[in-house]
């Protein structure tokens, strides 16, 4: 009569457990990932903000200056210089013109950008004017089929001023 396991089924039991918690350990880094995410991309503050800098963008902006570009600047403060771009010509949101009675700065824009309503389609070139964080968010946005354009908000983090938080709302002109 046999008493307990036998050595081999022993170790299958124990490699079935392991590929089991390297699964779950998979989906566990992968729901982690997407949270921090989320924390940066269009979080509710962010976008009720974002809404806000829209409203005042879209009584100061001509659609013609948007039309022609994939990636239009409005401001930009966090310059970003690369081999390819050497001397990026950018507007500070800090520039009394853009700032409409400091609500830029107070509300720590650091960028403002419009795009087409489908993000997929921007040129590469265009993406090279901006930062890789705002890169990286132009292809993080899932587009579903529209039409209009894109307004995206680029905020100084409130804690760490080196990172950004992001936010896109739509803009349809009328």
């Amino acid at each position: 009569m046999k008493k307990g396991f036998v050595l081999l089924e022993t170790i299958a039991v124990l490699s079935i457990i392991c590929v089991t918690l390297i699964t779950l350990y998979g989906g566990y880094v992968r729901i982690i990932k997407n949270v921090k995410l989320q924390n940066y991309y269009d979080n509710t503050e962010y976008i009720y903000k974002a809404k806000t800098v829209g409203d005042f963008i879209a009584n100061v902006v001509i659609e013609k200056q948007i039309a022609s570009d994939d990636l239009f600047i409005y401001c930009n403060t966090a310059v970003y210089q690369t081999e390819e771009n050497p001397n990026p010509t950018l507007v500070t949101c800090d520039n009394s013109g853009l700032d409409y009675n400091g609500l830029l700065k107070e509300m720590r824009v650091a960028g403002v950008y419009i795009t087409k309503w489908n993000t997929r389609d921007i040129d590469t070139m265009s993406l090279l004017q901006v930062e890789p964080t705002t890169q990286k968010y132009i292809r993080h946005i899932n587009d579903k089929k529209g039409s209009g354009y894109r307004i995206i908000v680029m905020f100084k983090d409130r804690l760490d001023s080196s990172k950004y938080q992001y936010a896109s709302i739509r803009y349809v002109p009328k």
